[in-house]
């Protein structure tokens, strides 16, 4: 049984290299930042479906070191959506004042801006006129995305 400090140190690392230890740190990791499951049952499923996630559930391309996988959650009551790469995941987001996601409010320009990264490419454009950039969108994301 480790006595020091360092021993301690050493047999958690040893214990956070284990599969059971990863899985262990993922959760808890989903739990701070807010996913809520029923049962201990529950968040191991969704990690399980994590683990063996092979393409993004949204854009189904496979998973890259850009496109890395992530879990995505409802931030108002925590429940488990879907398994998503990071680009597919971050452009989701609909927590802005627009409530269309990828259309926010720009203070600087006075207007609502379209932020959009696909396929590594950043793409960005402004308006004064929130209907004409919603259709925008819509025919920048057929032409570059779909």
């Amino acid at each position: 049984m480790p006595r020091t400090e360092e021993e301690l140190k050493k047999r958690r690392k040893e214990l956070d290299n284990t599969p059971e230890g990863k899985m262990r740190n993922k959760i808890l990791k989903w739990k701070f930042n807010g996913l809520v499951c029923d049962t201990q049952d529950d968040y191991e499923l969704v990690y399980f479906t994590w683990l063996y996630s092979e393409r993004c559930e949204e854009c189904n391309k496979p998973y890259t070191v850009k496109k890395f996988k992530c879990m995505d959650h409802c931030h108002d009551n925590g429940k488990f959506r879907n398994i998503l790469c990071h680009p597919c995941n971050v452009n989701k987001r609909m927590d802005n004042t627009s409530g269309i996601p990828n259309i926010v409010w720009d203070p600087t320009s006075k207007g609502w801006q379209y932020r959009r990264t696909i396929d590594g490419k950043y793409h960005s454009k402004r308006s004064k006129d929130l209907e004409w950039l919603k259709q925008y969108k819509i025919d920048y994301e057929n032409e570059h995305y779909y």
